[in-house]
């Protein structure tokens, strides 16, 4: 089974400052250095957190093996997660064995009531 397939890299700009890219570490540490220094002895006015609406929270119910087979098996298998390249037709043959299975569950439950 191949694991890891070509993954096409994010597009990404460079970081700018008066007008111009900073690509290299060592500028980007200058830029940071500066612009910390401009501002590091600025006044913030905290007033603008209360102008913050407030949002209910939204409680997440726990995960059944059941549901979580279900919601796997109906996903693309051509289709990657994420970054790491792991596929859902990967994570389908995981969850076909029950520990794996009941493991994904309970560090997904683990997420939900930690709040993440």
């Amino acid at each position: 089974m191949n694991w890891v397939k070509k993954h096409k890299l994010l597009a990404i700009k460079a970081i700018w400052h008066n007008g111009q890219p900073y690509i290299n570490l060592e500028d980007l540490w200058k830029v940071l250095y500066q612009s910390f220094n401009l501002v590091q002895n600025y006044q913030v006015n905290l007033d603008i957190l209360n102008e913050l609406s407030t949002k209910s929270t939204i409680i997440w119910s726990s995960f059944s093996v059941k549901e979580f087979r279900s919601a796997i098996t109906k996903c693309n298998n051509l289709s990657t997660l994420e970054l790491d390249k792991l596929s859902w037709k990967h994570l389908k043959a995981i969850v076909k064995d029950d520990i794996c299975l009941n493991n994904l569950v309970n560090i997904a439950n683990m997420y939900i009531n930690l709040g993440h």
